[in-house]
């Protein structure tokens, strides 16, 4: 049923997928998307080219209203979201609603995994959550400093942006309190280690001419 609910809205009349939704307040402030990363591995690092790669699942999570297909005369406890409620779609379902279109600045490739099926998910929660999930290895640029080798630490940034909107309209944000289930970052599994591999989060506002564009 739920399947049909949210095709019925994307496919129907009222439901333009290039119209940003309103943020959870419905007032005009930026929406919210939470952004977070699994890492699966780091490696792979070319000090000639100054690259390196990481493998990781990219996850996303935003509010559309509009996509919604609880009854509204159901109950909604708002500070304990659950995924009980929600349908998946494939990945070619993202492409019909409405998405930030994230992208990595520094990075020179990205290899996405779409053998035997695609590694990504679209899941639709009954209060119009989307959430959003894919597997991508990144091949970064990072500009490396050896002047002090082999006593130096070098710290690579991995800068994701909208492409196509302004911190007017969509704001990035880390999801700290996991009422969406977006961990910020965090390796895939804890027994995982890398050595002398130390991430962490950073916010920030990239300027550009005529507007701003968020990254983190």
């Amino acid at each position: 049923i739920g399947v049909h609910r949210v095709s019925s809205i994307v496919n129907g009349p009222d439901y333009n997928r290039m119209d940003t939704p309103n943020n959870e307040d419905g007032d005009d402030t930026p929406l919210n998307v939470s952004v977070g990363f699994n890492i699966i591995d780091f490696g792979a690092v070319n000090d000639a080219k100054m690259t390196y790669r990481i493998d990781l699942f990219l996850r996303m999570a935003w509010m559309d209203p509009r996509l919604a297909f609880k009854d509204n005369n159901s109950s909604k406890d708002e500070d304990n979201l659950t995924f009980k409620d929600n349908v998946s779609f494939s990945d070619s379902f993202y492409k019909n609603i409405w998405h930030p279109n994230l992208f990595c600045l520094t990075a020179s490739e990205i290899y996405t995994f779409d053998e035997p099926l695609a590694n990504n998910l679209v899941m639709i929660v009954s209060d119009g959550l989307v959430w959003f999930s894919q597997r991508m290895v990144i091949a970064a640029k990072c500009e490396f400093d050896f002047r002090i080798f082999p006593m130096d630490t070098q710290t690579c940034i991995l800068p994701f942006e909208s492409y196509t909107h302004s911190i007017n309209e969509v704001r990035m944000i880390f999801d700290t309190d996991g009422r969406r289930r977006v961990p910020p970052l965090e390796f895939i599994h804890p027994s995982i280690k890398l050595a002398h591999f130390q991430p962490m989060t950073i916010d920030d506002v990239e300027l550009y001419s005529g507007d701003n564009y968020y990254f983190s």
